[in-house]
């Protein structure tokens, strides 16, 4: 990862994955930026099998066509096939195949890219403890399903988890921004909600948003 501080440190995927907290955020922009790239397929950490990566395809020759008829191989045995050899058909479907190729090409290309720019974009997004884990795997699924392993926490930490970032939130530190506090109050409070955690029913999230910044408006 980036050798800046965390607090100061911009990660490419908008999350850094430190703890199981990060996993959630974490996986879903890289689940978006793969799908977006249409690649998602190629590192999907789920299927026990490790996916195929995308291969390289191969281009057709003229000798897929044709052949050098018998006074053509009587003259050269070693002949080979050149365009003029084959028919108005032939050079027709020779003409379709290669286009195809050409376009088979660019998109193994464009993955290929799109892998490489995810894979960079993911390491950059580690916290160092996270980048040990998956010092010794090669592809993306295998670092996925490692970093899942270690990180995915069940759904009773996870709710732990939240429940214990909005509680600390309700009390505002004097070294934090305000405007620092008031995203991470949002993004503990929408997932709470999401959760539907206790802590944020009904009217309580309102009291404890109005408790909270009284320190800094008596007014509220």
């Amino acid at each position: 990862m980036n050798t800046q501080s965390s607090a100061t440190y911009k990660s490419p995927l908008g999350v850094v994955l430190t703890t199981s907290y990060d996993w959630r955020a974490f996986i879903a922009a890289v689940k978006k930026r793969a799908i977006d790239a249409s690649i998602w397929g190629y590192m999907d950490p789920d299927p026990e099998d490790t996916p195929l990566m995308p291969s390289l395809p191969i281009a057709p020759t003229l000798a897929d066509f044709t052949r050098p008829n018998q006074q053509q191989l009587a003259t050269n045995a070693n002949r080979s096939v050149v365009y003029t050899d084959l028919t108005a058909g032939q050079k027709a479907d020779y003409a379709f195949i290669y286009n195809q190729y050409h376009n088979d090409l660019r998109e193994y290309k464009d993955r290929m890219k799109a892998i490489q720019d995810l894979r960079r974009n993911l390491t950059s997004s580690l916290g160092s403890t996270a980048l040990v884990y998956i010092q010794d795997t090669d592809t993306l699924a295998d670092k996925l399903r490692i970093l899942k392993a270690k990180y995915a926490p069940s759904n009773h930490i996870y709710e732990l988890a939240i429940s214990c970032i909005y509680n600390r939130l309700k009390t505002i530190a004097k070294t934090t921004k305000t405007t620092t506090w008031l995203d991470r109050w949002e993004e503990a409070l929408n997932e709470a909600i999401r959760l539907e955690l206790p802590e944020v029913d009904r009217l309580r999230p309102v009291w404890d948003f109005l408790e909270a910044i009284k320190p800094l408006n008596p007014y509220f």
